[in-house]
């Protein structure tokens, strides 16, 4: 398994500098491409993982299983970050309208944990950043034990929604590009009302 070239190195360390020989060292594998540290890092998982197994549980892998099961999931690491090293670290986090004739509902919540209050702010708008009927809805309620159950029915009308609907999509939008939702989740904290609608966006003008 150890490279011929690496025999001297590996079995000449104390246990510190062995650790951080395997670990920083890039060559590859004697039967693959993989790189030795990541191979290395595998393998010790995974024998640790099949020593606890013994251990707590009585069970125990073959050896031919255990390398082959590290080996898979080494290259598995390998080739995941090799495809993710050719991808572009910056991009541009900013929000994106719908398609033309169709509008866009962007929520978001908050909690504070001072209070117990949890809130969620949402605003509709059109594929030109405008408004829809000047509409944005902030609801407020205490989170409670049976918040579950709470969960599945709002599932629930979400899904009745849907199906009236002719089309609609879901997307995940990072908080940098939904500052609006997340600033009105956040002023509804601070009202007095369960629900309040705003007929223009004065008080987020500075983000909108």
């Amino acid at each position: 398994m150890v490279p011929t070239s690496a025999l001297g190195s590996f079995f000449s360390m104390n246990l510190s500098e062995w650790f951080h020989w395997n670990l920083t060292s890039h060559f590859p594998f004697v039967e693959s491409d993989i790189p030795w540290n990541t191979l290395f890092s595998s393998r010790t998982w995974h024998v640790w993982k099949n020593r606890n197994g013994w251990v707590f549980n009585g069970s125990n892998l073959p050896y031919r299983e255990l390398l082959q099961k590290s080996l898979t999931w080494a290259r598995f690491y390998s080739n995941n970050n090799s495809s993710n090293a050719n991808t572009p670290l910056l991009e541009t986090i900013q929000w994106k309208g719908p398609d033309v004739g169709c509008y866009c509902l962007n929520v978001d919540g908050a909690t504070s944990a001072n209070t117990g209050i949890s809130s969620i702010g949402g605003l509709i708008r059109d594929e030109d950043d405008n408004w829809f009927l000047g509409l944005v809805l902030l609801m407020l309620f205490r989170v409670q034990m049976r918040f579950p159950a709470f969960s599945l029915s709002l599932f629930r009308v979400i899904a009745d929604l849907c199906r009236r609907s002719r089309a609609v999509d879901f997307q995940w939008t990072p908080r940098e590009g939904n500052q609006p939702a997340d600033a009105l989740a956040k002023l509804a904290r601070n009202s007095s009302s369960s629900t309040v609608i705003y007929n223009s966006p004065l008080l987020i003008s500075s983000i909108f």
